[in-house]
């Protein structure tokens, strides 16, 4: 485990180990559940600046992409350049 998700240490480091895996756990949920509403293969990506934290500890994304938006908007400007 990482040495930023330490256990007991400190209020700041319980809250943080909290809110990470209490978030993994809703997207886990969220992805089983969107995996059996919808048809077809379903392709989930995980993005933004913690993604990469995230991604670590499970196993639900099929891609973990943190920049992704900055790339497309990237895109999107060179896209228009003359």
């Amino acid at each position: 485990m990482d040495s930023v998700f330490s256990i007991g240490d400190s209020l700041d480091s319980g809250l943080n180990i909290g809110f990470t895996f209490g978030f993994i756990a809703m997207t886990e949920g969220l992805c089983v559940k969107l995996n059996k509403k919808l048809e077809g293969p379903v392709f989930f990506v995980a993005t933004g600046g913690v993604s990469k934290n995230i991604g670590n500890y499970t196993s639900c994304f099929n891609a973990v992409i943190p920049d992704l938006v900055l790339a497309g908007l990237k895109n999107l400007w060179l896209e228009k350049q003359p």
